[in-house]
Formats: structure tokens, C-alpha cells, sequence
């Protein structure tokens, strides 16, 4: 089984599990992390995914929601949920998915370049494909 076809049985069960849970009022960006070539981090490495309002031009943009993995070996291509409370979803913004991976020392070495539109403006919040490259400098 591939491991594209594993993360998408994976974002299916964290789906259903996260509408049996209707009551908790929380919704999730679902997809995969992936790189041109499959990769494995060493130990220490910390990756964080995070649901980004990017509305306002030239700055970094305001965290809504964010899934931090550490403490286990990071392969990509990887699944990725991040959780957010729809409560602070403004539909007339613009959201993305960032990801940033830092070596065991915390220097970004990589992440995603290209926003990542989700959840508004017509954008899914299943199946996004979140394209990390080195960073550079």
C-alpha cells in the first residue's frame, strides 16, 4: 500500500471521527505534507502546521489553529490534521496552511513557500496538498 494511500485512509478516519464529535464544535484542514522525494528526519525534529489568517498584505499573518509533532521519527510524505474552532472563521478572509520544520537545534530548514489557500473563498479544508521545499539562506 502506498503511503499517499495510507494518509488519504487516514484523513478518512480523522474525519469520521472528528463529525462523531459534533458536540465539540470543532472542524479540521486535513491532507498530506510531501516533498518531491520521500524523506526521514532525525530525531529531534519538530515540524508545526498551522492554520493561518493571511487577510492582511505584508504581514506573517495571525495563527488560528496549530498542530504541533514532535517526539516521534517525521517521514514525509505524512497525514496532517490541524483541529480549529469554526467560531473564528471570518468567511470574508483569507486562510492558508504553513508548515515549518525545524531541525533538533530550532533552525528552520524546511517549509512551505506557496500559501496553501483553505476553508474560504471556495477553498477545500480536506485532501490539501502542502508542498515543502528547503529553506533557503
Amino acid at each position: 500500500m502506498t503511503v499517499k494511500r495510507l494518509a488519504t485512509i487516514f484523513m478518512l478516519i480523522s474525519m469520521t471521527l472528528l463529525s462523531a464529535c459534533g458536540e465539540a464544535k470543532q472542524f479540521a484542514v486535513t491532507g498530506v505534507i510531501d516533498h518531491p522525494h520521500s524523506m526521514i528526519f532525525p530525531e529531534g525534529t519538530v515540524m508545526t502546521i498551522e492554520l493561518v489568517d493571511i487577510t492582511k498584505e505584508g504581514s506573517p499573518g495571525k495563527t488560528i489553529a496549530q498542530n504541533v509533532v514532535k517526539d516521534q521519527q517525521l517521514i514525509i510524505p505524512m497525514p496532517f490534521v490541524v483541529t480549529y474552532d469554526p467560531g473564528k472563521i471570518n468567511e470574508e478572509h483569507h486562510y492558508s496552511i504553513r508548515v515549518t520544520i525545524e531541525d533538533g537545534e530550532g533552525k528552520w530548514t524546511y517549509g512551505n513557500e506557496q500559501e496553501v489557500p483553505v476553508i474560504t473563498q471556495g477553498n477545500p479544508r480536506v485532501h490539501i496538498d502542502v508542498m515543502v521545499d528547503l529553506v533557503k539562506g
